[in-house]
């Protein structure tokens, strides 16, 4: 077998069409170089087996399983070669979803049994294709042209008729396990499968690998003729195959309907001979004055032997009372159970009872006497017997009944039985939906897909109306196809295929000749070409070295890229303008230079080393990142590349110096450097730079046994600051929180900003504690001065821990730890202070953060709970509001107060989730106590001051109001004095807000911090609270006496009611009444109270 060169180029001017069809060509005639490639190859191949597929089944004789050609066959066959074998799931996943169209089609649905069916399939067709595929390639070789008689004849045995095996056999096994095909027709219906797998293979793999792998126009001319002429022979055959499935299908029906025709006829006698026998027995006793046991018997008996589908026959006489019981039966025998048996007793038989009263005609009833005789499916056919009267009444006397049994009936009726796979349905059109069916040959109704016969029939009993349908399905079909149809499309298509391969070998030989006759002229028209073009090239060369020197020439003065050349001692003999540019030398002043005057001298010694290893010749060139010593002083970097040009003795004869200037890249790998080990923010040293500065001074500290110490620095409520003024702000705030800080230390201590709010301060070379401590007290001193930050007046403090070497710890992260740990003691301890580390500090810490978590978990499980303390008019005793302290039901610690937990809570930044509960909590507890009846009170609840900077607290407050339904007026909320005076023009904006919405405020704690008459003015306040420290020794220390008797004349001055809080004795009570303080609330009026409590007092 030869092999063809298929890149033979195209000579002369090419048609468009002829260009597109070569492109298209090139696309299919090989595998994918790309996974694009792959994937749209993959869905090419499924659609093409799809469709064809779809196609083929068109041809198919009934009932489908198998047709005389199958496309999809030769299709899968030739792309697997073309494309690869490893495409075998496209095929697979196209005979899948092909098989599952046909099964949804035929049966309307589509179940997991189907699905198995189709992948069983298409499992055995990816599998032949794979196995076609290999063989070719082995035995054939690949590519070919098949363009002789061994060729196409091994191609298509082995490709078509061998393979075609896999297929056929996997099919039919697997419809045969589903129940589609019977054993009897396994091997009829795998040979029917395998020829049309075999007619896919011979009539479209072959044209398709040729026209696939044909570049050449000598072989292209090929494709007309053999196409045109198996298209004509395909083109018939499809016709006769059509014509052939007409006849054949036209025929199969016409056998059926014949069939079916005679079934409803014989069906239709016997029911009409039931009738007779029923409207005889009646005449019977019409005629006869008296008809006794044996009369019945002699008559009925005759009746039943020419009537077999009647089970039985009998006589019910009408009773007083409407009672019917049957008198009279025959057989006898096995129905003995039914005399005495009263129709009557069943009303679905008394109602046909009373229908024939009325109609005075024939009733059928598929109620049947209950007894063992008549447990079987069947119908009662009834006749009434009567007699008019003279009024022009009617009288029943009795009613004359048959049974029907359809086992015994429909035997009759089928005769030898019914052919196979077809079933027979009687069905009732008057009866109720799920009691219509009256008798199927398989016991229920059978199931019908695209391909079932059916034939369906009215039959008339009595007054009932039946339909008769009998259903032929797929076995039916297959048992009376005509083998000779069959061998009539398959003699058309396998002649088209033999057409086929003898036209490729006959076309095949004519081409190989005129390609063989090209191939010769072609070389000699090579060999000419060659000899002139070795004229030209020398012509070429000679232009070609003249215009190199030109572009080199252009080349190193337009370059980017700084290039010098030296001699042997390295003095400059030419310059570029780049280089020129990067040292700021002219020219002229470059060539009376050498290159170690250039160099900055750190690099001399480096680069002279390199330099002399390449003179002496142990390497041709160095590349080094140097500094130029440039005009001006200035240094600049540049990375250098020095090559050596040698002589014939090997020996340097010049040097050719590459230099790009590098300063860009130098400063941004500085900026790096410096962004690495710094914050970005705040410019101070990093987490990073930190470690490493403190490892450094622990190593010299424990060289020298000299003590140093660590501090943590924290902002106190710098979360409070940047949640409610914005991050710009915080930001703002801790660049000049790291400036006043940086003020206070030496220059041998390091400032470094650990993370967020919080900065590291290592103090190297103390002398002791005192030291440590008046450094420590500059910096909280220098903190808390006042600042402005976008028009808001800031007042901000700072906590700091410190821990000493090496009584504190003897490593950087115990040192650190330990310095934390002295912070949190710091801010519990009232916060703007410093500590000291001690050894029971870490206890405090894990006690701080045990808490903390116990709080998480108290929010998320429901633990907390509000307390309510009544407050009273002072000079009446009347309760005029309370006050809404929170409590924490603690799983392990039970009750506990909020001075137990809210400073971590506040810490932590819990405060305002559980601020948040406390003020929904309360409004809706007051509200639902309002819808009770019970007495109205304003409920007041401490608003912290993180709730208050919070920005979105005003829509909480309208939200918590809202939810509750509670009106404005019976909310008021409480803000120390302290956290007003934190941002005064802020504060004042949302307590007016607030105070806008009709909600009440009040000043809580008053006296204990340092707000002035003026500022009280601009806060909208209802009410003045005087803390309880005043009030606890006013009947026994005079200056806090003074103080609550100032507190009170400060209130009326400003129009505010005053409040006196902790009020425990009568000394104190009967003060606070003598100088006209308000409102009182404390123990000795009413202590705080559950909610239970409190709906007792309100409605007392």
């Amino acid at each position: 077998m030869r092999f063809l060169d298929l890149s033979e180029p195209r000579t002369g001017p090419a048609d468009r069409g002829e260009a597109a069809a070569d492109d298209l060509r090139r696309h299919v005639a090989g595998p994918a170089a790309t996974l694009a490639g792959t994937g749209w190859r993959l869905l090419v191949l499924v659609l093409l087996y799809f469709i064809t597929g779809w196609l083929g089944l068109k041809l198919a004789q009934p009932p489908g399983y198998a047709t005389a050609i199958w496309p999809p066959s030769g299709i899968s066959l030739a792309l697997l070669l073309l494309w690869g074998r490893g495409l075998w799931p496209g095929v697979w996943l196209g005979s899948l979803l092909l098989n599952c169209a046909v099964g949804y089609k035929v049966s309307g649905s589509l179940s997991a049994d189907g699905m198995m069916i189709a992948a069983a399939i298409a499992s055995g067709s990816s599998l032949q294709a794979v196995c076609g595929a290999t063989l070719i390639r082995r035995h054939v070789g690949w590519p070919s042209m098949l363009d002789s008689g061994p060729a196409v004849l091994r191609f298509m045995l082995l490709g078509g008729a061998l393979s075609c095996v896999i297929a056929a056999t996997v099919g039919t096994l697997t419809l045969h396990v589903s129940g589609k095909v019977v054993a009897g027709d396994l091997l009829f219906n795998g040979f029917t499968w395998w020829v049309g797998d075999t007619m896919g293979v011979f009539l479209i793999a072959p044209l398709l690998v040729v026209w696939a792998l044909e570049r050449r126009r000598s072989w292209q001319r090929r494709l007309p003729t053999v196409v045109g002429s198996v298209a004509v022979s395909v083109l018939l055959g499809a016709l006769v195959v059509q014509q052939t499935n007409l006849v054949e299908s036209g025929r199969i029906r016409n056998a059926f309907s014949e069939q079916a025709e005679a079934v409803q006829r014989r069906l239709a006698e016997q029911l009409g001979g039931a009738e007779r026998a029923v409207r005889t027995l009646g005449d019977f006793y019409r005629a006869s004055s008296q008809v006794t046991p044996d009369d019945f018997v002699a008559f009925a008996g005759g009746q039943l032997l020419n009537t077999p589908g009647v089970r039985l026959l009998g006589w019910a006489p009408r009773l007083p009372g409407e009672h019917y019981p049957v008198t009279y039966i025959m057989p006898r025998d096995g129905n003995q159970g039914l005399i005495g048996y009263d129709l009557a007793a069943d009303a679905a038989q008394r109602d046909l009872l009373g229908g024939m009263a009325l109609s005075r005609s024939l009733a059928v009833s598929r109620e049947l006497p209950q007894s063992g005789a008549t447990r079987a499916p069947g119908v009662l056919v009834a006749a009434p017997l009567g007699r008019e009267l003279p009024d022009s009444g009617y009288r029943l006397d009795g009613v004359v009944f048959a049974v029907l049994q359809f086992e015994a009936l429909m035997p009759q009726v089928l005769g030898a039985g019914l052919p196979r796979g077809v079933d027979v349905v009687l069905l009732d059109r008057q009866g109720p939906a799920a009691r219509r069916l009256l008798y199927s040959s398989r016991g229920s109704l059978p199931p019908r897909d695209a391909n079932s016969l059916v034939h369906e029939g009215e039959l008339v009993f009595g007054p009932a109306r039946w339909s008769l349908q009998v259903i032929a399905g797929n076995e039916y079909l297959q048992s009376h196809r005509s083998l000779q149809a069959w061998i009539t499309q398959a003699g058309v298509f396998l002649f088209s295929g033999l057409l086929g391969g003898f036209l490729l070998v006959l076309t095949g030989r004519a081409a190989r000749v005129e390609q063989l006759v090209g191939e010769r002229t072609d070389e000699l028209e090579q060999k000419n070409r060659a000899l002139s073009g070795e004229v030209e090239q020398r012509q070429r060369g000679e232009t070609a070295l003249r215009e190199s020197e030109e572009r080199f020439r252009g080349i190193f003065e337009s370059a980017s890229t700084g290039i010098a050349f030296a001699n042997a001692r390295g003095r400059i003999l030419q310059s570029n303008a780049a280089f020129q540019a990067q040292l700021g030398y002219s020219a002229e002043a470059l060539r009376s230079m050498d290159f170690p005057s250039l160099t900055h001298p750190e690099e001399v010694p480096r680069e002279l080393e390199l330099f002399r290893d390449v003179e002496a010749g142990r390497r041709d060139s160095y590349r080094i990142e140097k500094r130029f010593r440039a005009a001006g002083g200035r240094h600049a970097w540049a990375d250098c590349t020095v090559s050596a040009i040698r002589s014939s003795d090997a020996r340097p004869q010049y040097y050719v110096v590459v230099s790009t200037d590098i300063e860009a890249r130098k400063t941004a790998e500085d900026r790096i450097r410096y962004l690495a080990q710094s914050d970005a923010l705040t410019g101070l040293p990093n987490r990073s730079t930190l470690a490493s500065r403190l490892d450094e001074v622990l190593c010299l500290a424990q060289a020298a046994q000299r003590p140093f110490a660590v501090m943590f620095i924290d902002i106190d409520r710098f979360k409070n600051i940047n949640d409610s003024l914005g991050h710009g702000t915080g930001d703002t705030l801790l660049q000049e929180m790291a400036r006043r800080l940086g003020i206070c230390v030496r220059a041998k201590d390091t400032l470094a900003r650990h993370g967020g709010d919080e900065f590291v301060v290592v103090l190297p070379e103390v002398h002791d504690a005192e030291q440590v401590s008046q450094i420590a007290t500059r910096m909280l001193a220098s903190v808390e001065q006042p600042l402005t930050i976008d028009q808001h007046l800031l007042s901000v403090t700072c906590s700091i821990g410190i821990a000493m070497y090496p009584g504190d710890g003897e490593d950087a992260e115990s040192l650190l730890k330990n310095a934390d740990a002295a912070m949190y003691v710091a801010k519990n301890s009232g916060r703007n202070s410093l500590q000291f580390f001690t050894a029971d500090m870490n206890a405090r810490v894990r006690e701080f953060l045990r808490i903390e978590n116990d709080l998480r978990s108290a929010l998320k499980h429901g633990e907390f709970r509000l307390h309510y303390q009544p407050q009273f008019d002072t000079a009446t005793g009347e309760v005029l509001a309370m006050e809404a302290l929170i409590r924490w039901q603690h799983p392990q610690r039970g009750l506990l107060l909020a001075g137990q937990f809210i400073r971590v809570a506040e810490e932590s930044g819990l405060i305002e989730e559980i601020g948040d509960w406390v003020l929904n909590e309360a409004c809706r507890q007051n509200r639902a106590w309002q819808l009770r009846g019970l007495k109205p009170l304003p409920v007041s609840v401490n608003l912290s001051g993180f709730q208050l900077y919070r920005r979105d607290i005003v829509a909480k407050v309208e939200r918590a109001l809202r939810a509750s339904g509670m009106d404005p007026e019976w909310l008021e909320l409480e803000v120390t004095e302290s956290v007003l005076m934190q941002d005064v023009e802020r504060v004042v904006r949302i307590l007016r807000e607030i105070r806008g919405m009709g909600v009440k405020l009040a000043l809580d704690d008053f006296g204990t911090g340092y707000s002035s008459l003026a500022y009280l003015q601009r806060f909208p306040l209802s009410r003045l609270k005087v803390d309880q420290t005043f009030v606890r020794d006013i009947s026994v220390d005079d200056s806090d006496a003074a103080i609550c008797k100032a507190i009170i004349a400060l209130a009326r001055t400003l129009g505010l009611q005053v409040v006196a809080e902790g009020v425990e004795t009568q000394q104190q009570l009967g003060f606070l009444r003598e100088h006209r303080c308000d409102v009182v609330q404390g123990n000795l009026l009413g202590a705080a109270m559950p909610p239970e409590s409190m709906e007792l007092l309100l409605g007392a």
